[in-house]
């Protein structure tokens, strides 16, 4: 009932925008405890939990194996496309996976979870598009958006923050339909 100390979570960086939603539920039933949130990839976060260097970790958990870590599904997760608010595609609200190809593109790092996701789903739509920008940061990313010349692929759940990133719009990215369980 009165838990001190500090609660260090690894997480992808993917997991931002759920990740206060999160801090508030524990913040609010145990005031005491400090959060600490880094972010990190999923070897690192594997290698801290069994260190007891983390306490938690929020990660992708389709096709991961997590060994003889315990695991608890908080949401699935869709993929969609930030874009400049500059009449790309119109008023559209989805767009395919082939079609967000032929736009210019900055993503995540190719040695990234969260970028290998998006390859698959390109090449499954038979595309491999090159970026112009790759950046270990998804915020960096959106703020390259915001200068109207690039697109991104965001997780759907951002839409919760986009206002945050003036001259955006988000669409919902389908053909094919993307889920990942986070937990």
């Amino acid at each position: 009932r009165n838990l001190h100390g500090h609660l260090r979570i690894g997480a992808m960086p993917m997991s931002s925008p759920v990740l206060p939603i999160i801090n508030h539920l524990f913040s609010s039933r145990h005031p005491g405890v400090q959060i600490d949130i880094r972010f990190v990839g999923l070897d690192q976060m594997k290698v801290g939990l069994a260190n007891f260097a983390l306490d938690v970790g929020v990660t992708y958990l389709d096709h991961q194996p997590m060994g003889r870590l315990k695991s608890l599904a908080l949401y699935e997760g869709q993929m969609s496309l930030l874009l400049p608010d500059n009449g790309w595609l119109g008023s559209r609200t989805s767009v395919t996976w082939a079609e967000a190809a032929e736009l210019p593109l900055c993503l995540l790092q190719p040695a990234m979870h969260e970028r290998q996701i998006v390859d698959e789903a390109f090449a499954s739509a038979g595309c491999n598009p090159t970026p112009r920008v790759e950046s270990d940061s998804i915020i960096n990313l959106a703020f390259h958006v915001m200068q109207g010349e690039l697109a991104t692929v965001i997780p759907a759940h951002f839409a919760s923050i986009v206002g945050a990133f003036s001259g955006t719009r988000q669409v919902m990215l389908v053909e094919p339909e993307i889920s990942q369980k986070v937990g």
